[in-house]
């Protein structure tokens, strides 16, 4: 598995508490901050995303929801603190701009207030094998 892989792997993976308690991994945040519903994941997409946000991370939307992006803060504390047991905390962001399809995101996003460079994702390697998102009120049919 190269290395890429395996920093993508570890932060998918990683548990985010949410208020109450609860555990879920960021995989079940990005997945239903795009509009996925995910069995035993009880919160929004709203939420899910301002909950990223405070992660330095967060989901860009499209329609089909497969061309969105997953972006994260370049320089975003909690990203390397969820990578600081592993080898990887020094230059996480250095493995995942390696990803396929991965890129420097063309202009600066806010994620906690000031705008910020980050990398961008694809949405699609994410959503691949997972439930179909749900549709919004102008994707049902009249």
């Amino acid at each position: 598995m190269r290395e890429s892989t395996k920093v993508y792997s570890i932060l998918l993976g990683k548990r985010i508490r949410l208020s109450g308690g609860v555990e879920v991994t960021v995989y079940e945040l990005v997945a239903t901050a795009a509009g996925v519903e995910l069995p035993g994941v009880k919160i929004g997409p709203d939420e899910a995303n301002a909950t990223l946000r405070r992660y330095g991370m967060k989901v860009k939307a499209a329609r089909p929801v497969s061309d969105g992006k997953w972006l994260i803060q370049n320089t975003s504390h909690e990203v390397t603190r969820m990578f600081s047991d592993t080898p990887y905390a020094a230059d996480w962001r250095g493995r995942l701009i390696r990803l396929d399809g991965a890129d420097s995101h063309p202009k600066t996003e806010k994620f906690n207030g000031l705008p910020e460079r980050c990398v961008s994702l694809p949405m699609s390697e994410i959503l691949e094998g997972a439930p179909t998102p749900s549709p919004v009120e102008d994707d049902l049919p009249l």
